[in-house]
């Protein structure tokens, strides 16, 4: 267990749990750390805790705080990375300072990537973007326009436009 940097009164393991020798009562000395409760962040869904330093709180990600301890300082440019695990398994042997462009491929990788159908903001689902690239590779012979299918989907013909040149859904095979 060592202290964390810039968080008087706290430490970090290995393990990745947060202990606190700070008290819940005042006048109370405290004797050994207390571990820290972790919740999951309701923005990303990372394991985070309340620390508190000069009267104000602060939700700090375990992640950070682990590498934080036994890493260094996080590097510029770079986040907090989780491996094969998962982004729930806080672990030490489990994370890495690296680019965003890593942690997406991560992301990927875990299947955490909020792609497609999977992203509450999306659209379409898969079938009609497979039926939006086939129609419109027919152009020219009998083919729909950009502005047809825009109208047929309710999209927009910029959005249209997008997974006809693979901006998004480039994942999906068509």
């Amino acid at each position: 267990m060592r202290s964390i940097p810039k968080w008087p009164g706290y430490f970090a393991d290995e393990q990745g749990n947060i202990y606190s020798l700070k008290v819940r009562c005042w006048g109370d000395k405290p004797t050994q750390p207390r571990k820290l409760k972790p919740i999951i962040s309701s923005g990303f869904g990372y394991h985070v805790v309340t620390l508190f330093r000069d009267g104000k709180s602060s939700q700090m990600k375990i992640a950070v705080l682990v590498l934080g301890t036994f890493v260094g300082p996080r590097p510029k440019g770079m986040w907090a990375c989780h491996g094969s695990k998962g982004y729930l398994v806080d672990t030490l042997d489990n994370l890495c300072w690296n680019t965003p462009k890593h942690n997406a491929l991560d992301r990927i990788r875990d299947g955490t990537m909020l792609t497609g159908e999977k992203n509450h903001n999306h659209k379409l689902n898969e079938l009609q973007v497979r039926i939006i690239r086939k129609a419109y590779a027919w152009h020219g012979v009998n083919g729909l326009t950009t502005t047809q299918l825009a109208e047929i989907f309710g999209v927009t013909f910029p959005h249209i436009n997008s997974i006809l040149l693979r901006k998004t859904w480039k994942w999906l095979k068509s």
